[in-house]
């Protein structure tokens, strides 16, 4: 019996090291970047703006920014509300790292009132966890 749950053991060790590890932090990024050339104006551009948008949040906010808008812009032309939502929160996310949080909430704002419109709980439950988080950020302690 030990000698199974050694073999068993054994083998749980040897898949789960196996597996790759996904990519994070810069090499992410540059994945994401090295991406963007082959992006053909459609719904996936946006999906890859709104990444490269959210992963820039904690190192340059200020392109996180340029590309948060970019994507709202390129979503609002495919006329994909989703999309638009999705780049919404990153946008807000950046802005907040900022502490601009008046621009964050309007981006959230915008954000939620899209994810009500389609009815999409999962991006709602997001949006306002994230909202909650740039209330509490705004509120001066002594």
């Amino acid at each position: 019996m030990k000698t199974l749950l050694l073999i068993l053991l054994a083998l749980t060790i040897s898949n789960t090291n196996l597996k790759a590890e996904p990519l994070s932090g810069q090499a992410k990024l540059d994945s994401l970047l090295a991406e963007l050339p082959k992006a053909k104006g459609d719904t996936n551009e946006v999906n890859l703006l709104s990444k490269i948008s959210f992963s820039y949040y904690l190192t340059n906010p200020g392109k996180g920014i340029e590309y948060g808008l970019k994507g709202v812009e390129l979503a609002k032309e495919l006329k994909w509300n989703k999309g638009e939502a999705i780049c919404y929160n990153s946008l807000a996310i950046n802005n907040a790292v900022k502490s601009d949080y008046p621009k964050a909430l309007e981006y959230f704002g915008k954000a939620l009132k899209i994810f009500e419109k389609l009815g999409d709980k999962e991006g709602l439950a997001s949006n306002l966890g994230n909202r909650g988080g740039c209330l509490y950020g705004s509120i001066k302690l002594p």
